[in-house]
């Protein structure tokens, strides 16, 4: 079902590659056949990612995180290598975008080995038409949650290439990936939580489901807060030192709204898990719905009036 659902994604983001370019990220005529190249091989990420997340979901399940952990230290690095090795050899973005597609492709394959030794029997697996209602109804509602998601976290970048300019997307892109950077925390604790809860179901112990809840969103509180203190009191400087004082000016004021945002978004990650993982999707998704039809028209709006302070 993933593969398939990949394989629509990736030929709808290959097809509509040129007019993505041209009309709504507005790239420069000299640039645009590099950037539909690369955006058609980056298609191919999506099929692989969907993917990834099924395999990847079978050994966050038995919660051997060990095993997650290590692949993704190895493939963290050797992706990050990569990328700058390129680069250092003097190859422009589709050669850079093609090394992270082949990690992701190589990533896949090890997580499946890791996965078949772990459990052997997946290897053969069986269909059993009892599940197939329960899976379909739960895995409807998170799918819901899954399509809106990069919606709400990409769709500013659109509306801000087409209102304002490819360069105010490079001072919104540079504090949204060092703030994106942090996600990796509350990523960690959604791994966990997820089966934790899950493995709660029908024992109405709300205590113990209460306790789990208060204590992680507090931990990730704690955990984020430093960051986002710092991002906000000394970011103007950090930007200054790291990319110059002509990009602190543009960027710092994005670099603070985006972290004290990350950090509310980080707050929502046990109540979530704990949603889905308690059999409750459908509200997730029902919140994600809302959000959509008020978060598209204002970003919109905000966008147009302040530009990049506008979409963080």
């Amino acid at each position: 079902m993933y593969v398939l659902l990949g394989l629509v994604g990736s030929t709808a983001i290959a097809l509509t590659s040129r007019p993505v370019a041209v009309h709504i990220f507005k790239i420069p005529p000299a640039l645009e056949e590099s950037a539909v190249i690369a955006v058609r091989i980056g298609s191919l990420g999506f099929l692989i990612s969907m993917i990834m997340s099924v395999v990847s979901g079978v050994i966050q399940a038995i919660g051997r995180f060990d095993v997650l952990n290590r692949i993704g230290i190895v493939l963290g690095s050797l992706q990050i290598g990569l990328t700058v090795v390129l680069l250092w050899l003097g190859f422009s973005l589709k050669e850079v975008i093609l090394s992270n597609v082949i990690v992701q492709a190589i990533g896949v394959y090890v997580m499946w080995v890791a996965a078949l030794r772990i459990l052997p029997y997946l290897a053969h697996p069986v269909w059993d038409k009892r599940y197939v209602t329960t899976l379909v109804k739960f895995g409807g509602f998170v799918s819901i949650s899954n399509i809106v998601g990069p919606i709400l976290l990409n769709i500013e970048k659109l509306f801000l290439t087409s209102l304002r300019s490819v360069a105010s997307l490079t001072y919104y892109s540079v504090p949204f990936g060092l703030t994106d950077r942090l996600t990796v925390i509350r990523s960690s604790f959604s791994s966990v939580l997820f089966p934790v809860f899950s493995s709660q179901q029908g024992s109405n112990d709300a205590q113990v489901n209460g306790e789990l809840h208060e204590r992680s969103t507090l931990y990730l509180f704690f955990l984020s807060v430093f960051f986002v203190l710092f991002f906000v009191f000394l970011g103007r400087e950090f930007l200054t030192a790291w990319i110059g004082g002509n990009f602190a000016f543009n960027s710092t004021r994005i670099l603070k709204v985006l972290a004290l945002a990350g950090l509310v978004n980080a707050l929502a990650v046990p109540s979530f898990n704990a949603l889905q993982g308690l059999n409750k999707p459908f509200l997730p998704a029902l919140f994600h719905v809302i959000e959509t039809v008020l978060y598209v028209p204002a970003a919109y709006f905000l966008i147009f009036r302040y530009g990049g302070t506008g979409a963080a």
